[in-house]
């Protein structure tokens, strides 16, 4: 019966865990309704990750992962992406992220005819789902913080290359199960963002549909 309700406990103080986690996460986008203006970026996103969150791949083990990525306000992005293992096992397994990734160095874009800067650097927040427990289906339990150094380009010019991008990952599910704190760390060589709206075409575009 204790073991009942021990693990009972424990279960339920998980679900409220990741409940407080999702909201938690949700909370931290609030900003960008406040200064939404539509989307005036969006990228296909595709680059190198490590995969030292599977528990499944080896520590050598390298993926690459693609998706999508826009401007929610000037100074804030979103990015979903999913990843798969490329060496040594290709596609044996992989991840989802949803981050939230916030501008340094001055804005992702600018109004009229300006480009966004050229330069740029991110720290990023992403929810990451993998796959989980003896079933090993994907399930949300990391949360990452991480840095991006070096962000060259901006969508007016239709590329930016983000290099060097180190990160620290909580398993907040191993902890809510009572096996203690679990760090990772995920980092990325480079990423490639190209941009199918905020280039200088679809500006044009744009402005001939207007007039």
């Amino acid at each position: 019966m204790k073991n009942s309700a021990t693990k009972e406990r424990i279960g339920m103080g998980k679900w409220k865990l990741m409940l407080f986690l999702a909201i938690s996460f949700m909370v931290s986008s609030l900003p960008v309704s406040a200064a939404w203006d539509g989307i005036q970026t969006l990228s296909i996103r595709w680059g190198h990750t490590s995969l030292d969150l599977n528990e499944a791949s080896p520590a050598y083990s390298t993926g690459i992962f693609i998706g999508l990525g826009a401007s929610l306000n000037p100074y804030m992005e979103i990015n979903v992406t999913g990843a798969m293992e490329a060496t040594p096992r290709p596609a044996s397994t992989g991840f989802l992220s949803a981050e939230l990734s916030f501008a340094l160095l001055g804005p992702v874009y600018r109004s009229g005819d300006y480009g966004g800067s050229g330069l740029n650097s991110f720290v990023s927040l992403a929810l990451v789902a993998t796959p989980y427990g003896e079933s090993q289906k994907l399930s949300p339990n990391y949360l990452v913080l991480s840095f991006t150094p070096i962000a060259i380009g901006n969508a007016m010019q239709g590329k930016r290359e983000n290099l060097l991008k180190f990160g620290l990952a909580w398993d907040f599910r191993a902890f809510a199960d009572g096996r203690g704190a679990r760090f990772s760390m995920l980092w990325s060589l480079f990423s490639v963002d190209s941009y199918l709206i905020g280039t200088w075409s679809d500006r044009d575009i744009r402005k001939q549909i207007v007039d």
